[in-house]
């Protein structure tokens, strides 16, 4: 099926016509859906083999316990009958509970079960990945990933939302060994308990407490005396029984609504892009530019809001520039803003006029274009309107096709607008001949006042960007896409539009701004908790662009790539305690790329240790809702 265009999935909507989501089953995406639902099995559960709900068909290995859960919620709710699930497979291996290897892990990096909880973790981002980027294009970057995990699911549940957390759009939980003593969206009897990892896991609280402050709906039962999840609260010599029973009767049917109130806030209408985009329209306003302009000027504000129903945090700033000699060589007419009107009235007050040779101060414009996009995040692009080529080099500004590519690719910065000001002026004095421009004049100036052609796209150069970058995308007419501009666009990721008329102006930057919003915009998880010399799991699913999309992990901020893969998912173990930089470059199939750096706090495996006999919170004669209060003292990790 081909892929609908993100402005005409905007202009489906905005009519009234919702675009039809076909049902989607585990392991056959039809096509990208707004919600999925990715369960988390507990302890040495395993797969229960094919199983059905609804249209949507699995392997079973949400285990025995979701399934009742899962069962209900596909039964009763048929609403949500379409919505697929995505399953962790057995690359998450569940294990099951050894206490004997439990009691002698006296650091939490040495637990097995919290281990094992990583690898479902892992697994699952993994899954996420190949249904965000699998099926190409970016229809699948809006589906929100309702997180369900049992026990140990439930503790990988919790990883990933933390990771990866603007991708979740809830996270049910059930026998929660993190849990926090009435908690957000903590419920049932036990819901005033401690769960045995929070409980004997030292110093780590704050750290995994953090997840209740994220921004997306939680919800998470426990039943009284569950010794995983109400570890306090659990009788002498484990009695597994609070822990193993949930969702009979009818606890499935109220617990399914639950989980339905969470999908359903993302199942009947695809959730608005949040992409940022940023774009600066930079308008060669010379003589001959009047028609063009008029096409513009009568359609900018239904392009501005095109682009904002698709991408509501995008931002414009309009450019004008002109050449050496007249009243100006560019200047901002509107700085970056989201005000769609505010561009729309700078459109209204540009008038053509000026010019002289051939060839324009585009080079100007360009750098101009690019200085209103400073301190943005998200994808920066310049569009360029004209119809004439460049000064190459610009004589009173010494912008030339390499120093621009260097800028708009991030390896140079930006120059200061008062050099490029001062040279401008000095310019302008100089003796020249008449410098009107009429508006027929163009294309059949003498070949020889036209920069050259560059048949080669080739980057410039090979240096590693350190300043964000920016697409450039060429709106011309008259022929003025075969001059140097070409090579500039194709090494920054951009599209040239060559246009026959003015009435083509519009469509070309329509279609300009939407090739920049499938850009790569590259995003980092870390996780909460890293321990040296043991391997941590940095993620990138996050990011967004064109797949299938290339991921470059450099652990250390060296320079050096230390992993490439297509997933996003970046495995790393550090050797010793510290700060560490990592740094992600995102390439999408074009070249473009978009670079993003955070840091890892890397800990001592000594820092976390395990308290093999915790005291509880609340003192032994004064239990909270669903503790009992004993002591415990006989309960070693049983779930």
């Amino acid at each position: 099926m081909k892929r609908l265009s993100g402005l005409l999935i905007a202009f489906l909507f905005a009519i009234g016509l919702t675009p039809i989501l076909q049902p989607v089953v585990a392991g056959a995406q039809a096509i990208c859906a707004p919600v999925a639902l990715v369960p988390f099995r507990g302890s040495g559960e395993p797969s229960i083999g094919a199983t059905k709900y609804a249209s949507v068909e699995t392997k079973g290995w949400e285990g025995p316990t979701l399934t009742k859960l899962l069962k209900s919620l596909y039964s009763e709710h048929p609403e949500l009958a379409s919505t697929p699930i995505i399953e962790v497979g057995e690359a998450y291996k569940a294990v099951k509970v050894d206490q004997i290897a439990e009691i002698g892990s006296p650091f939490l990096a040495d637990s097995p079960v919290y281990k094992s909880a990583w690898t479902g973790a892992s697994a699952a981002l993994k899954a996420m990945s190949d249904f965000r980027y699998a099926s190409g294009g970016r229809g699948c970057l809006t589906t929100k990933f309702v997180l369900v995990g049992y026990s140990q699911g439930a503790m990988a549940a919790r990883e990933v939302a933390q990771l990866q957390p603007s991708l979740v759009g809830g996270v049910y939980g059930v026998g929660d060994p993190w849990q926090q003593a009435n908690a957000t969206g903590v419920t049932g009897d036990g819901r005033g308990g401690t769960g045995v990892f929070r409980a004997k896991g030292v110093g780590v609280g704050a750290k995994k407490d953090a997840f209740y402050g994220l921004d997306f709906p939680k919800h998470s039962l426990c039943h009284a005396k569950d010794p995983v999840c109400d570890f306090f609260g659990a009788a002498p010599g484990f009695d597994s029984g609070p822990h193993t029973n949930y969702f009979n009767g009818a606890e499935a049917s109220s617990e399914a609504t639950a989980l339905a109130n969470i999908v359903s806030r993302y199942s009947s209408t695809p959730p608005a892009a949040t992409k940022a985009l940023n774009v600066s329209f930079v308008v060669d306003t010379t003589g001959s530019m009047s028609p063009y302009i008029g096409d513009a000027r009568a359609n900018i504000e239904a392009i501005s809001q095109n682009v904002l129903r698709t991408s509501p945090n995008s931002k414009f700033s309009l450019v004008e520039y002109k050449d050496y000699g007249d009243p100006f060589i560019a200047q901002t007419v509107v700085p970056l803003t989201s005000d769609s009107a505010a561009l729309a009235n700078g459109i209204q007050g540009l008038t053509a006029s000026g010019g002289g040779d051939y060839p324009e101060s585009l080079f100007s414009g360009v750098v101009e274009g690019v200085r209103t996009l400073q301190g943005t995040t998200g994808t920066s692009a310049v569009v360029i309107l004209r119809d004439a080529p460049p000064h190459d080099p610009e004589p009173w500004s010494g912008l030339s096709n390499n120093s621009v590519q260097r800028i708009l690719l991030g390896i140079d910065p930006v120059p200061s607008a008062d050099a490029l000001t001062a040279s401008g002026i000095a310019a302008r004095f100089a003796p020249t001949d008449d410098r009107e421009q009429g508006p027929d004049v163009g294309a059949s100036t003498s070949p020889g006042e036209v920069a050259p052609p560059v048949t080669s796209s080739a980057r410039l150069t090979n240096e590693p960007a350190t300043l964000p970058s920016t697409i450039l995308y060429d709106v011309n007419a008259a022929g003025a896409g075969s001059d140097v501009v070409g090579s500039i666009v194709d090494a920054t990721g951009g599209r040239s539009f060559g246009i026959g008329s003015p009435q083509e102006v519009t469509t070309s930057i329509l279609e300009a701004v939407d090739d920049a919003s499938e850009a790569p915009v590259a995003k980092l998880g870390i996780p909460s908790i890293v321990t040296a010399g043991s391997e941590a799991v940095i993620a990138g699913i996050d990011s967004s662009g064109q797949s299938p999309l290339q991921f470059e992990f450099d652990f250390e901020s060296d320079g050096t790539v230390d992993a490439t893969n297509e997933d996003g998912i970046g495995a790393v173990t550090f050797a010793s305690p510290g700060q560490y930089t990592v740094t992600l470059t995102v390439r999408d199939p074009r070249g473009r790329t978009s670079v993003t750096s955070a840091v890892v706090a890397v800990s001592a495996v000594e820092d976390y240790p395990i308290d093999e006999s915790p005291e509880s919170p609340n003192g032994p004669e004064a239990p909270s809702f669903g503790s009992s209060g004993s002591s415990n003292g006989g309960f070693n990790f049983g779930f």
